[in-house]
C-alpha cells in the first residue's frame, strides 16, 4: 500500500524511507491509514511519522554482490550452452536461463583445465 505524500510536498523531497514495524490503523490529516508490518513504506516528513515514529524504522537496503571472476573489462569466451550442458551432466545446479553463477563458471573452467 502506498500512502500519498504529505499535503503540498513533493514526494521526492527526501530520500529517507521508513517501513512499518507493526500493523495498525492510524489517523493523520483527518484520514484513516491502515499500515502493514514490513510492507507499508513512507518518506521522512510524512504526517504519520510525527506521532507514530515508534511504528516505523528506516528502510535498510542491502544487495549481495557476487565477486567478479574476470578482471574488469575482461570478457570470458565461453559457450554458455556448453557450460549448462556440462553442469547438468555433472549434477551442478545452474539456471536454465540468465546469468550463470561465478562458482559454476569456475567449476567448469577447472574441469576443462583438468581434462
Amino acid at each position: 500500500m502506498r500512502l500519498p505524500p504529505p499535503s503540498g510536498r513533493d514526494s521526492s523531497m527526501s530520500a529517507e524511507i521508513f517501513v512499518a514495524t507493526e500493523s495498525a490503523v492510524l489517523f493523520a490529516e483527518g484520514r484513516q491509514h491502515v499500515i502493514h508490518k514490513g510492507s507499508t513504506r513512507i518518506r521522512a516528513g510524512h504526517p504519520l511519522l510525527k506521532r507514530n515514529s515508534h511504528l516505523f524504522k528506516p528502510l535498510d537496503v542491502h544487495f549481495d554482490v557476487e565477486q567478479a571472476t574476470a578482471a574488469p573489462g575482461e570478457q570470458r569466451n565461453l559457450d554458455l550452452g556448453a557450460v549448462r550442458a556440462w553442469a547438468k551432466e555433472n549434477g551442478v545446479d545452474v539456471p536454465a536461463r540468465g546469468k550463470i553463477p561465478a562458482a559454476v563458471l569456475e567449476q567448469y573452467e577447472a574441469a576443462q583445465r583438468a581434462s
